[in-house]
């Protein structure tokens, strides 16, 4: 129970009315309201609105559009049922904890991370061996040193968060061969994965060869779409896809079917794609907003790291400049960042994480000049 407690304690709900560099921001633009709810309203007025109890993999024809999406978009080969339908990231973690461990185990984990998944495995008793992150991702050469001392590891292989830097392709080929020579599991974090800024974009764990018997696959659609949607996804070997559904079932039954429904028509429809262009514009415009400002008008400060994915960056700074001295001064400014420090257990970084997603560009453009102000005072 304490420990539950201390969790809700150091938890932060991000703010509504956040300003840039916020993170987990939610499209302002109405267009994706007013398509969802003519989808919705389109599904209500129908002879089937999800009125009755569904599956605990979740709803077949949502589970299909996502297999045959994960083919086109991440070259990932699986079929309908070995996906479920969760509520989002932290429950398909959850499901993974309570199946693929038992207490005592231990698992390797990027540090720094979002503090609330070393903490949900440390909730279910099981041990989290930190692995730092550098500019090529988790340092997997150090799971490699430590192989036997844990039976999986998280990663976070497209955007890691809060450093936004991409693991290596040759640290992804060797995580995959770690894991089939020593029988652990790698939980694959796709986070941001669709949102990609390179031209040949790296594929994902999962598809690599040899991992389907060995990785769990989740995304979630709370940063395409919206956090309130509640709605994500798994991608587990076959073999295991009865038990992942019955301890969904035993968690909460199912998500709901309407949702899913309502979700379904709109990965078919048009207005996905239109949604998904335009913010892959925008994103992209923002990010070469920020990063000029972090290169160039502040190069004497820090360094930013790469950003090939995602909606967040992270500045590094000088190690003469405290980040969350840096933090206050920028709150001060007017523009919300977080101090790096804050997401580290055992291999402290000193920066600034930067959210440039959900916001338009005379909103970053704006926030750029406060940020420039405010650490050039420190300086």
């Amino acid at each position: 129970m304490r420990r539950a407690a201390s969790a809700l304690k150091r938890y932060k709900l991000p703010k509504q009315e956040a300003k840039p560099f916020a993170c987990f921001i939610s499209e302002k633009k109405e267009g994706l309201s007013k398509n969802w709810i003519s989808l919705e309203t389109k599904i209500v007025k129908s002879t089937w609105s999800g009125k009755s109890y569904g599956g605990p993999f979740g709803y077949l024809p949502l589970r299909k559009i996502i297999a045959e999406r994960l083919r086109q978009t991440r070259g990932i080969v699986c079929e309908a049922d070995q996906i479920i339908i969760t509520t989002g990231t932290i429950q398909s973690l959850s499901l993974c904890a309570q199946l693929l461990f038992q207490p005592g185990d231990s698992i390797f984990a990027e540090d720094p991370s979002l503090q609330l998944f070393p903490e949900l495995f440390s909730f279910s008793g099981i041990s989290v061996v930190d692995v730092p992150v550098d500019s090529k991702g988790i340092n997997v050469e150090k799971i490699l040193e430590k192989k036997d001392e844990a039976g999986g590891a998280l990663v976070s292989p497209s955007s890691q968060y809060p450093m936004s830097v991409t693991l290596s392709a040759d640290r992804r080929r060797d995580l995959v061969a770690w894991a089939n020579e020593n029988g652990s599991w790698i939980i694959e974090d796709d986070i941001d994965n669709l949102l990609t800024y390179t031209v040949n974009p790296l594929k994902p764990i999962r598809a690599l060869p040899g991992s389907e018997e060995c990785t769990i696959y989740i995304d979630s659609f709370s940063l395409l779409l919206s956090p309130g949607l509640r709605l994500g996804f798994m991608v587990v070997p076959q073999n295991l896809a009865d038990s992942f559904a019955g301890a969904k079932l035993l968690s909460d039954r199912q998500c709901p079917e309407s949702t899913q429904g309502i979700l379904a028509h709109f990965l078919e429809s048009k207005a996905y794609e239109t949604h998904l262009r335009k913010l892959l514009v925008k994103y992209r415009n923002n990010w070469e907003i920020l990063f000029h400002t972090l290169k160039e008008d502040l190069n004497d400060f820090g360094q930013p790291l790469g950003c090939e994915y995602g909606s967040h960056t992270a500045f590094l700074l000088n190690s003469s400049i405290s980040d969350t001295l840096a933090a206050e001064k920028c709150a001060s400014a007017g523009v919300q960042t977080s101090p790096i420090s804050s997401f580290c257990r055992h291999h402290k970084q000193n920066g600034l994480l930067l959210g440039f997603g959900g916001f338009e560009p005379k909103e970053v453009e704006e926030a750029c000049r406060k940020l420039k102000a405010a650490i050039e005072t420190i300086g």
